[in-house]
């Protein structure tokens, strides 16, 4: 067996690992933005990014955290339910309120894992497929009557 033929699933073993590692650290860095407080959407900028990708969106928010405001903050995620004036729940953490993260991570966290787990599997039924050996091509007998 080649192996450069098993690089391919490889990088579908590789990938959707360290995919379910950043779930795995949202996950476990959850406790770290330990305060939730209400922000308000006050902008959200349309860019296009030509081609088959469209549009892009970027979210600012503006929340209240430790008796402090903060206003067009950049919210990391853009969902299209959201509007100008929505009402939005976020977490931050008490020791840097300028770090904020989706109050509900469980979708985000769930998505990652799934699909790396996706990943690894595609990857591993790749690799015993391909290591598989082929079976031995049945000879035809070569012995063919004479009609002449």
């Amino acid at each position: 067996m080649d192996k450069k033929v098993l690089i391919f699933p490889g990088i579908f073993v590789l990938v959707g690992i360290i995919v379910m590692s950043v779930g795995v650290y949202i996950y476990a860095t959850r406790d770290k933005y330990d305060c939730t407080t209400t922000a308000v959407i006050t902008d959200i900028v349309e860019t296009w990014n030509g081609g088959e990708d469209g549009y892009s969106y970027s979210v600012y928010i503006n929340y209240e955290a430790n008796g402090e405001t903060f206003r067009h903050v950049s919210y990391p995620e853009y969902s299209s339910w959201m509007d100008v004036g929505d009402r939005i729940e976020i977490r931050y953490r008490s020791d840097n309120p300028k770090k904020i993260r989706n109050a509900n991570i469980a979708h985000t966290v769930g998505l990652l894992m799934g699909l790396g787990a996706l990943f690894s599997g595609i990857g591993v039924v790749l690799s015993i497929l391909m290591m598989r050996t082929p079976k031995e091509k049945q000879s035809v007998p070569q012995d063919t009557p004479d009609l002449s």
